[in-house]
C-alpha cells in the first residue's frame, strides 16, 4: 500500500478507535476505583471551598502551589457545570484521547513515513493505574509524551520561543505528577546527550562551546521552574514522610513473569487476563526481533532523527532498569513502582517500535492481536466495574440524605482491595465532612484545616471497627453527626465491644445497599429538636416469603434441594436479594466435614450465577443465615436454585428454614 493510502487509512482508523475506546464509560454510571472515590470527594471539596462553604473551611483549607493537583482541580471545575459521575466520566474521557494522540504525536517526532503502531497503544490507556484511580498519573504520562514529542521536533530551532513552551509543559507535568516528572527527565538527558552528540559531530570545535550554550541553556533555563517545584516538593514529603514497614522487591522470577504477561493490562484477575497480555507481549518480541533484520536507515528521512533514535531506545532501557532496580514498595513512599516504570517503559519502547521499519502486514497483524486482546479485556473489567458502581451508587444516595454539613466517622471494614477511600463516595453530591480523606492526610491539594480532624493520622490508615478508642476522643464525642459501618462481619469477636462503645453515643439509623452497610446517628439529635427532618425516615424494602420449610427433613443425599424458581425478568431499577435462613443439625458427620449453603442462577441448563457459604461440621444446632445478590439485570428464562451441599453423604437434619425475597433501592 502507498504511503498515502496508508496514511489515510491509519488517520481514519485512528479517530474510530479515540472513539471505541469510550464506549465502556457507558457501561457504569460510576467509574469506581482505588483512588477515584477520593479524588471526587475531594473535588466536591475544592468546589465548595470556592463558593465559600464556612462549614467545610472549618475543616479543610486548599493550596493550589503543591504538584499532584491537575486531575483533582480540573475535576473541581466539572463539577461547577456537571453531576459528579458526569464530571468524573468527561475527565476519563479526556484521559484516555489525550494519552494515544500524545503517543501518535510522539512518535511521529522521529519518524516521517506512516505507521500502523500508533493504533497498538490504546490497551494501554486502560493500564493498572488508571484503573484504580491514578488519574494525575495517567495525565501526566499524556503531558510527558507532548512534551518529549516538542523538544525532538523543535530541538534544531532551540529558540526563546520553543524554551518558553516546553517549560510551561515541564512546569505544568510538575504540577500534575512528580514521578511522571521523573520519567520525563530520564528520556529528555537521554534525548539531550543525542542532540549533544550529534551537535558535536556536525560543529566546528572552535565555536563548539559557544554554540553549545546558544543551543541548549534556554532548554535548561526553561525546564528549571518544573524542576525546582518538583524538588521542593519531594523534600517537603521526605521530611513529613512517616515509614512503615520495610521496602518490598519483586523477584527477578516474578520480574520477568510481569513482562511476559503484560502486568499493566491485567487488573482483576491475573488466571483470566493473563492469557490476554501474554498475547501482547508476543506481538511486541515478534516486532522486535523482526525489526533488527528490517532495513535501518530510510533514504528520505534525516540522520539526525535516526542517530535519535538509538537515544529513544537508550532512555527505555534505562526506564527498564530502574524497574529491576527499586523496590515495589518503598516504605514512607508508597507502593505500585514497579507498574509506574513498567507503564513508560511499554509506552516508550512502544513508540520506538514504531520508529522501526516493518511489513505492513506485519503491523496489521500485530495490531488486531492486541486490539482483541483489548475487548476479551474488556470483558473481564466492565462486568466488575457495574457491580462496583452499583455500590457507589447506594452509597452517594445515602450521602445525599444526610445534611449538608453534616460530619461524618466513617468505618471501612470490608476486605476488597479496591474499596479503601469507598466511603468518599458518601460525599460525592453533597457537602459532607468526611473523617478520613487520603487527599488531605497527604497535604496535597486540600490539607486538615484541624490536624484534629485527621484521624487516619492518629488512628492508622483505615479506620477499623477494631479502634474503639475512636469514641474516647473529644472529636467524635463532640463534632461526628453519624457514623457509618461499611460490609463489617458482626460475627467478628471485636464486633461486640465495638457496637458497645458506639452505642453509648449513637443509635441505629439506616441501612445502606441491601444491608451492606449500617449508619448510626448521635443520641444528640432527638424527635423532637427537628435536627434531622431532613433525613426521610428510612422505607423498609418490600419483601415476600419465596419458600419455607413445611416440615423437618433428613437424610445423607449430596443434595437437599430448597426452592427451584422462575425469577421476573428485566429488574434494571430495583435491588433485589434474597435471605436464606435454615436451622439444621447433625450428630454424624467429623469436625472437618462441611456443608454448603448453595445459590445459584441457571439460563437454559447454564451456570449464570453462583454463591455458596461454608458452615463446618463442628459449629452444627444452630441457624445459619445467607444473603445471596445475584446480577443487577434478570434475564428471560432465569431459574434461582437454592440448595444444601453435603459432599460428605452424612446423616443431616434440617429443623426449619425459610427464604424470603425483598426489592428496593
Amino acid at each position: 500500500m502507498k504511503n498515502k493510502d496508508l496514511s489515510r487509512l491509519e488517520r481514519i482508523l485512528f479517530a474510530l478507535l479515540c472513539l471505541v475506546n469510550l464506549l465502556p464509560l457507558l457501561y457504569s454510571r460510576w467509574f469506581p476505583s482505588m483512588d477515584g472515590p477520593a479524588h471526587i470527594y475531594t473535588a466536591n471539596i475544592v468546589k465548595e471551598i470556592l463558593k465559600g462553604n464556612m462549614a467545610i473551611k472549618e475543616f479543610f483549607s486548599l493550596s493550589l502551589l503543591v504538584p499532584n493537583l491537575t486531575g483533582s482541580f480540573l475535576l473541581s471545575l466539572l463539577q461547577f457545570a456537571f453531576p459528579a459521575w458526569l464530571a468524573e466520566k468527561l475527565l476519563i474521557a479526556l484521559i484516555l484521547i489525550l494519552l494515544p494522540v500524545s503517543f501518535r504525536y510522539f512518535v511521529y517526532s522521529f519518524r516521517k513515513k506512516t505507521t500502523l503502531l500508533t493504533l497498538a497503544i490504546f490497551p494501554f490507556t486502560w493500564h493498572f493505574l488508571f484503573m484504580i484511580g491514578f488519574y494525575n498519573y495517567s495525565m501526566g504520562l499524556s503531558l510527558a509524551l507532548f512534551a518529549l514529542g516538542y523538544y525532538a521536533r523543535t530541538r534544531e530551532a532551540c529558540s526563546m520561543k520553543e524554551a518558553v513552551v516546553l517549560g510551561l509543559l515541564t512546569l505544568l507535568l510538575a504540577f500534575t505528577h512528580v514521578f511522571v516528572f521523573a520519567i520525563f527527565g530520564i528520556m529528555w538527558l537521554a534525548l539531550l546527550l543525542g542532540d549533544m552528540a550529534w551537535f558535536f559531530r556536525k560543529t566546528d570545535q572552535k565555536t563548539f562551546f559557544t554554540a553549545f550554550i546558544n543551543r541548549y541553556a534556554r532548554y535548561l533555563i526553561g525546564i528549571l521552574p518544573g524542576v525546582l517545584l518538583s524538588g521542593a516538593y519531594l523534600l517537603k514529603t521526605a521530611g513529613n514522610s512517616v515509614s512503615t514497614g520495610t521496602d518490598r522487591f519483586l523477584s527477578m522470577g516474578e520480574h520477568f513473569r510481569w513482562l511476559f504477561i503484560t502486568r499493566p493490562l491485567v487488573i482483576y484477575s491475573m488466571e483470566k487476563e493473563g492469557v490476554f497480555g501474554g498475547i501482547v507481549a508476543a506481538v511486541l518480541a515478534i516486532w522486535t526481533a523482526v525489526s533488527f533484520f528490517s532495513p535501518k536507515k530510510d533514504a528520505k528521512e534525516k540522520k539526525s532523527k535516526q542517530f535519535m533514535r538509538n537515544f529513544l531506545l537508550a532512555g527505555t532501557l534505562l526506564v527498564l532498569f530502574f524497574y529491576f532496580l527499586l523496590p515495589d514498595y518503598k516504605a514512607g513512599s508508597g507502593g505500585h513502582l514497579s507498574l509506574r516504570l513498567m507503564i513508560p517503559f511499554y509506552v516508550f519502547f512502544l513508540a520506538w517500535l514504531g520508529t522501526r521499519k516493518l511489513p505492513q502486514w506485519l503491523q496489521a497483524l500485530g495490531v488486531a492481536g492486541i486490539l482483541f486482546s483489548t475487548v476479551m479485556l474488556w470483558k473481564v473489567h466492565l462486568p466488575e466495574l457495574r457491580q462496583m458502581s452499583l455500590e457507589a451508587e447506594a452509597l452517594v444516595q445515602a450521602g445525599k440524605r444526610m445534611p449538608a454539613g453534616s460530619v461524618i466517622l466513617p468505618i471501612n471494614a470490608g476486605d476488597h482491595w479496591l474499596q479503601p477511600n469507598f466511603l468518599n463516595y458518601l460525599g460525592a453530591e453533597n457537602s459532607l465532612i468526611i473523617l478520613e480523606n487520603t487527599v488531605a492526610s497527604e497535604g496535597r491539594i486540600i490539607r486538615w484545616a484541624d490536624p484534629k480532624a485527621n484521624l487516619s493520622r492518629r488512628f492508622g490508615d483505615n479506620l477499623m471497627f477494631e479502634d474503639t478508642a475512636l469514641f474516647d476522643d473529644p472529636l467524635v464525642q463532640n463534632r461526628v453527626d453519624a457514623v457509618i459501618i461499611w460490609k463489617a462481619d458482626r460475627k467478628n469477636r471485636e464486633w461486640l465491644h465495638f457496637s458497645e462503645k458506639m452505642l453509648d453515643n449513637f443509635t441505629p439509623y439506616d441501612t445502606v445497599c441491601a444491608d451492606y452497610g449500617w449508619i448510626y446517628i448521635h443520641k444528640r439529635y432527638k424527635p423532637d429538636t427537628r435536627t434531622l427532618l431532613k433525613w426521610p425516615e428510612p422505607v423498609p424494602p418490600r419483601s415476600s416469603a419465596f419458600f419455607v420449610l413445611a416440615e423437618p427433613r433428613s437424610g445423607n443425599d449430596e443434595f437437599f434441594e430448597l426452592v427451584k424458581k422462575p425469577l421476573i425478568p428485566g429488574y434494571k431499577k430495583d435491588l433485589i436479594w434474597y435471605r436464606f435462613e435454615i436451622s439444621m443439625y447433625s450428630d454424624s458427620m467429623a469436625a472437618a466435614d462441611s456443608v454448603y449453603l448453595t445459590c445459584m442462577i441457571e439460563n437454559k441448563g447454564k451456570t449464570v450465577d453462583y454463591d455458596a457459604f461454608a458452615v463446618q461440621a463442628d459449629t452444627f444446632a444452630g441457624r445459619y443465615r445467607m444473603e445471596y445478590h445475584p446480577p443487577f439485570k434478570t434475564n428471560e428464562g432465569d431459574i434461582l436454585k437454592m440448595y444444601l451441599w453435603n459432599p460428605a453423604r452424612k446423616e443431616l437434619k434440617l429443623l426449619s428454614g425459610k427464604g424470603i425475597m425483598y426489592a428496593g433501592k
